[in-house]
């Protein structure tokens, strides 16, 4: 349970929130974080940490010995076209300050953000859930309700939805959603090889059949990413095992791998989703609350971050200075024209990678010949590094431009 005076509930202990909670941490603003899980989840879930995450993670000083020695560093991206190479891209091209692809799994983030809070003692509320609140004036009134049936009730200047996908608060605030499900699904598996596969580089293979990426890991695993046209039948019915795997890297790598062990299988179809708004009066959402990508690219997670680095700046500024409260405001419309436009990204790639309708307009950019230079030096990076989010024009104008 909070103290009386604190001013912020931040709901949900995931990436966001943790990121959240250690930027107001920073400025000693007091806040109260809880999550409904009595302990952090193990799965690996998201991998991919762009140079914009690892800054603000070094910012918060959270970049430590301990996430880099389970991360991986890889050194370049190498693209592929029904087996032929068309380009490789360096790490150096990404990022000056953090020249590599970095993998590392979100339960060490997890990790080693709580550890963050437990130096300053400070616990996460775990297996403690909102299950409802009303906002009156400048106070959200909150009740929450324990796992032991619990229920009590707190009042907040601020309450910060951080909850993931299914989000109680975005529930709670009945803001609309624009959703769209793309005719594709994708399977994703974390394996280990019985052969010696590069650990230093990330191999993407398209096919008009669609795409299978090998993304090396930690601990030398090898992440399996494959995109199907139709839709998702689910993961029961598929019957995966290692062969059926096995044959889909040969048809679409044209490369020979044989299977050791599967650590973690999933699937799920391409979609996206995101809300009209991030906030009402004093309470906001973040992260998966607010929106959610196509998985292509690795967004979501990096995103996320960015948005709770953002908000707590904000924050922060509003509770040292009560005359920055406009630019808290500005929280909502700032953060949903940034994600409006790695959506814009994301849904393109998804739809050129998955060879869905329309597709084939852009193989022009990308069959090998000197004509599309410029957009292989330039554009390919921009779209992994995440940099074309801090573009000024839309993303198609800056698609255009490069090509």
């Amino acid at each position: 349970m909070a103290r009386e005076d604190t001013p912020i509930l931040i709901v949900g202990a995931g990436p966001t929130g943790l990121t959240l909670a250690a930027t107001l941490l920073s400025a000693g603003i007091p806040f109260h974080i809880i999550d409904k899980r009595l302990e952090q989840g193990g799965l690996p879930r998201a991998i991919n940490v762009s140079a914009k995450t690892l800054e603000i993670l070094d910012n918060l000083e959270c970049l430590t010995a301990e996430l880099v020695k389970n991360s991986i560093q890889l050194k370049a991206l190498s693209i592929y076209f029904e087996g032929r190479r068309l380009f490789d891209i360096q790490g150096k091209q990404l990022s000056k300050k953090f020249p590599y692809i970095f993998h590392v799994t979100q339960p060490i983030i997890e990790q080693v953000l709580e550890k963050k809070l437990l130096c300053s003692n400070i616990t996460i509320e775990r297996g403690t859930e909102l299950i409802s609140l009303h906002e009156v004036d400048h106070k959200v009134f909150a009740t929450l309700k324990t796992n032991t049936g619990k229920e009590y009730q707190q009042t907040f200047q601020h309450v910060i939805g951080c909850d993931g996908g299914q989000s109680t608060v975005k529930k709670l605030l009945n803001i609309e959603e624009e959703a769209e499900q793309y005719n594709a699904y994708f399977l994703l598996a974390d394996v280990i090889l019985e052969e010696n596969i590069s650990t230093r580089t990330l191999k993407y293979f398209l096919t008009e059949q669609g795409y299978i990426i090998l993304a090396p890991l930690p601990n030398s695993k090898i992440r399996i990413i494959a995109s199907f046209r139709g839709n998702f039948p689910g993961l029961e019915k598929l019957n995966i095992n290692k062969y059926f795997l096995e044959k889909l890297i040969q048809k679409r790598s044209f490369q020979k791998f044989h299977i050791k062990e599967i650590n973690w299988l999933t699937g799920a179809p391409y979609y996206h989703r995101i809300l009209t708004s991030a906030s009402s009066k004093n309470t906001f959402l973040a992260g998966d609350a607010l929106h959610q990508f196509s998985p292509v690219g690795g967004t979501n997670m990096n995103v996320g971050i960015a948005d709770a680095y953002d908000l707590g700046t904000r924050l922060i500024s509003f509770y040292q200075d009560s005359n920055q409260e406009n630019n808290l405001k500005e929280y909502s419309k700032e953060r949903l024209a940034v994600a409006r436009k790695n959506l814009e990204i994301t849904r393109w790639s998804t739809l050129l990678m998955t060879r869905l309708e329309g597709a084939s307009a852009w193989d022009k950019y990308f069959l090998p010949s000197l004509k599309n230079r410029k957009f292989y030096k330039n554009f390919i990076p921009r779209l992994f590094s995440g940099d074309l989010l801090n573009d000024s024009i839309n993303f198609n104008q800056t698609l255009e431009t490069l090509c």
